[in-house]
């Protein structure tokens, strides 16, 4: 699988850089979660970011990604 993909990252206090969501193949859409996650988060969404900071969207090589092996 090749490609880009977006991510939403965060930190914790012992960790950077940690995955939080894939976001898929659209940048835009990305940029949509990460403001929904910001501005507007669910519970759901309050308890997966809970103890994250610096929350950011970050692009990815599909064929790099551990969560598409397999995906062929």
């Amino acid at each position: 699988m090749s490609g880009t993909e977006y991510n939403i990252i965060g930190d914790t206090k012992d960790y950077k850089g940690c995955l939080i969501l894939t976001c898929g193949k659209s940048e835009e859409r990305a940029k949509e979660v990460l403001n929904c996650l910001l501005t507007n988060p669910t519970e759901s969404d309050k308890m997966m970011i809970k103890g994250c900071a610096n929350l950011r969207v970050e692009k990815a090589d599909s064929g790099e990604c551990w969560w598409n092996e397999g995906c062929d």
